[in-house]
């Protein structure tokens, strides 16, 4: 995850790569304003359990709920501005680019690669980047980020509580490991068919004249029938590879929210834990597993990002003619 973050922010480009980093940090602030919320409920659970609950306490606890909310909100807007910026920013770059680098490419490129290939690298794969990579990346971060800070305050509260939302975080990572290990081997074959559909498509319309001049639908028909059951197989494959791996995840967040509120009641009835830290281990442990879905919701689509920046980088690397030459006598 960490090594598509560190190559689709490189691909962005310094003034695009400065407003990520930007996101980022206000990413971690909002993790920060989530996580506060442990605090505020102790607040009010300790003075409800010790029966004296003032109208100060309930101002304390209402200041700390409503300033992480309004500072969550003010972040959450600003830090969605600055991915839509650069993510549209930088695929408009691209493709200006693309379009630049393409003037000087050798002819025979364009006998091995057809247009259609590259039509689908600047439309398709763009608008992936621009519109779904941004939201993948970032959201994939900071739902890890958010949850290692719960698990941080976890252990400043109670340690044991800590270690068992830690090893449900192992156990989901475990898995979601093995969901982009499954993602890997299925990326290639839907961004290939993505670009052998808009192929065949592009081919099929501005041939279309020829076509029925030669009679050939039949033929040419059948081409893009083939490529368009392709794409929907591949995307239909994928879908239901990964539901296996999220049904798991779910499980895992749940049963680990579960192994919380089991280990705190057992240990308040042993009297190893007082009954305010016990509430607050049972409200975390929904707030827990809250953050970890958002990642791994998102984490899925982790390796299709890396591909897509590798196909549009792939097009920029292609070395270009001697545009300079040299004299000769």
């Amino acid at each position: 995850m960490f090594k598509t973050l560190g190559k689709f922010m490189d691909f962005s480009g310094p003034e695009n790569k400065r407003k990520f980093h930007l996101s980022i940090f206000l990413g971690i602030l909002m993790a920060l304003c989530a996580a506060m919320k442990i605090p505020a409920v102790w607040v009010m659970v300790r003075a409800l359990v010790g029966g004296n609950v003032t109208g100060m306490t309930c101002l304390a606890c209402f200041g700390i709920i409503a300033a992480s909310i309004a500072a969550d909100m003010a972040l959450n807007g600003k830090s969605n501005m600055l991915q839509t910026e650069a993510g549209y920013d930088c695929c408009a770059q691209k493709r200006i680019s693309i379009a630049e680098h393409l003037r000087y490419l050798p002819m025979g490129y364009f006998n091995e690669n057809s247009l259609g290939y590259i039509t689908s690298v600047t439309t398709n794969t763009m608008e992936q980047l621009a519109d779904v990579a941004t939201r993948v990346v970032m959201m994939t971060f900071k739902g890890w980020l958010e949850t290692l800070l719960i698990i941080v305050f976890l252990f400043a509260f109670q340690w044991q509580i800590g270690l068992v939302a830690l090893a449900g975080v192992a156990v989901f990572y475990l898995v979601n490991t093995l969901m982009q290990k499954r993602n890997a081997h299925l990326a290639p074959v839907k961004t290939s068919s993505d670009s052998e559909l808009v192929a065949q498509v592009l081919e099929y319309i501005q041939g279309i004249g020829e076509i029925k001049a030669y009679d050939l639908s039949g033929e040419q028909s059948e081409r893009l029938n083939d490529a368009i059951e392709a794409n929907s197989k591949i995307n239909t494959d994928m879908e239901f590879g990964f539901v296996p791996y999220m049904a798991v995840q779910n499980f895992i967040t749940k049963l680990t929210g579960t192994a919380m509120v089991f280990v705190s009641v057992a240990m308040y009835l042993g009297g190893g834990m007082p009954l305010d830290i016990c509430l607050v281990m049972l409200v975390a442990s929904f707030m827990i597993y809250g953050a970890l879905e958002g990642a791994g919701s998102f984490s899925a689509l982790i390796r299709t990002v890396d591909l897509s920046v590798d196909k549009v980088q792939g097009i920029l690397d292609i070395r270009q003619m001697d545009t300079d030459g040299e004299d000769r006598e």
